[in-house]
């Protein structure tokens, strides 16, 4: 079995705010690539994210660890959600209600099957806006 090329997954401006049912979302819409001849446009999705702070101020610098094994999130690729171990979140500098953050992650591939990729890590950093409006469940 083959890694996935991560290099594919190029984050754009995500998203982060209040759950309406229970602590937080992040959304970050990737750039649309080509996999085996069909074009991906997708998103990792994460909701229910747990962490103490409310406010976009309290967020930088921080350092949010999570098991590994809690499978948090997910990324749709060729038919199929394959969930995303996330392990940690670095935040960074806020600019214009914006935060950088550095995610430390493993998509399980082989959850659902694609192609002949093992589950890989990826590593990435993007920026999130931050919303005070609730996202949709």
């Amino acid at each position: 079995m083959n890694k996935f090329p991560t290099e594919l997954l190029a984050p754009k401006v995500g998203k982060i705010g209040p759950h309406p049912l229970d602590g937080h979302f992040i959304r970050v819409p990737l750039m649309a690539f080509q996999l085996n001849d069909e074009k991906v446009d997708t998103a990792l999705r994460w909701d229910f994210v747990e962490f103490v702070e409310h406010d976009l101020l309290d967020l930088p610098g921080r350092v949010i660890e999570y098991e590994r094994g809690d499978v948090d999130a997910s990324i749709y690729i060729q038919h199929a959600h394959h969930p995303i171990d996330v392990w940690s979140i670095t935040f960074g500098q806020i600019s214009d209600q914006m935060i950088f953050a550095e995610f430390e992650s493993l998509i399980d591939f082989e959850h659902e099957g694609l192609d002949d990729f093992q589950s890989t890590e990826w590593n990435f950093t993007c920026q999130l806006q931050w919303t005070n409006k609730v996202q949709q469940a």
